[in-house]
C-alpha cells in the first residue's frame, strides 16, 4: 500500500516537473571564469594524477560547479521560472551548443 502510494506521488510529481520543465525557455547567465582559468581548471581535473576527492573539492569551490547533463567545468547558468519556484541549472558550452531545451 505505501509503495503504491509512493510510485503515484512519484509519477504525479515527475509528470508536473516534465510539464513545467519544457514549458520555459532558460535565462542563461556566464559563470564568471576567464578563459586562462578554465584552461588551468581543464588541466587540473585531467591530469592523472589528480585524485577525485581533490576533484570534487576543486569543481565545489573553485570551478562553481558541474554541468548537469556531462559532468564538465560548469560555464552557463540557465535559469528557468517555473510556477512559485525557480530551478537553477549549470551547463558546459559543448552541452549548450547541443540544446538544452
Amino acid at each position: 500500500m505505501i509503495c503504491a502510494f509512493y510510485l503515484y506521488i512519484r509519477t504525479i510529481t515527475i509528470q508536473y516537473l516534465q510539464m513545467s520543465y519544457s514549458r520555459e525557455t532558460p535565462t542563461l547567465r556566464p559563470v564568471n571564469i576567464s578563459k586562462e582559468q578554465l584552461k588551468e581548471f581543464r588541466d587540473l581535473v585531467l591530469n592523472p594524477r589528480t585524485s577525485q576527492d581533490i576533484i570534487k573539492r576543486f569543481m565545489i569551490e573553485k570551478a562553481d560547479g558541474y554541468c548537469s547533463v556531462c559532468g564538465d567545468i560548469a560555464t552557463q547558468i540557465a535559469s528557468y521560472n517555473m510556477v512559485d519556484a525557480t530551478l537553477v541549472e549549470k551547463y558546459c558550452d559543448t552541452c549548450l551548443a547541443r540544446g538544452i531545451n
